[in-house]
């Protein structure tokens, strides 16, 4: 801008500066309301007595395996539509503000409590009931833990989704639009199902296979948090509307 007064690059200048800064709150808020979700759920199910729905390698394996790879990819999102129609963000304005807050805190307990359900379903479809102990080298514990670790990839890989724009709808942007966040999406799944699938894995992270209908019912259930957060974009977007008119 101070080499070049142009208005053009004026533009770029500042579709620039707001493609940084928000790409910069899609990295936190993925990274915080996923590691708050795993810590939810590891406190919820020791609450009601229960041993931790994640060993620690399975959990070592989350935060290398689903949590990096979508996170950088987020943060070289390209720009986003209408950011330009935005309002200006106040001078004194901060990442770290109440509302930004309460978007991940929410979204973290959702896929925490997901997880940990999941976990505690399939020990009482299986048999258990409450009260009774589950030993952690138990074939049930095993697979009860696969799960948690399944629902818990799959709800992230979905979250990048939400984690893309604050206000547009995921079905309004292009899916292909981040090839680098398709690619860390495919790498972790794929990685996903190599650690519940093969013999090798299976053997030494104490992951059990799981029945094509077991894969189902835990992908349907993780598109419950897009759900949530296209409902809260909903209200997000009324409310900017009334502040200033965009094209949604």
């Amino acid at each position: 801008v101070l080499a070049d007064d142009s208005f053009g690059t004026i533009v770029t200048a500042i579709i620039e500066g707001r493609t940084i800064y928000e790409n910069m709150k899609k990295f936190i808020f993925f990274i915080f309301s996923s590691n708050i979700g795993e810590v939810f759920a590891v406190f919820a199910t020791i609450l009601i007595g229960l041993p931790a729905p994640l060993t620690a390698v399975l959990i070592l394996i989350i935060n290398t395996l689903t949590d990096v790879f979508p996170s950088l990819a987020l943060g070289v999102a390209p720009v986003e539509r209408n950011i330009l129609e935005r309002p200006p963000r106040r001078p004194d304005a901060k990442i770290m503000e109440w509302p930004f807050i309460r978007r991940y805190l929410i979204n973290g307990i959702i896929i925490g409590t997901i997880t940990a359900g999941t976990f505690v379903w399939n020990l009482l479809r299986n048999g258990w009931s409450f009260g009774q102990p589950v030993e952690l080298d138990s074939a049930l514990y095993m697979q009860s833990a696969t799960m948690a670790f399944v629902i818990l990839t799959l709800l992230q890989m979905i979250h990048t989704f939400n984690s893309r724009s604050e206000i547009d709808s995921v079905f309004r942007m292009k899916v292909f639009g981040n090839f680098y966040l398709i690619a860390a999406i495919l790498f972790s799944v794929v990685g996903t199902v190599a650690i519940v699938h093969l013999p090798v894995l299976q053997k030494y992270l104490k992951t059990s296979p799981l029945s094509g209908r077991d894969w189902l019912i835990l992908t349907a259930l993780a598109f419950s948090v897009l759900i949530f957060e296209e409902l809260r974009k909903v209200v997000a977007r009324s409310k900017l509307r009334k502040r200033v008119p965009i094209a949604v």
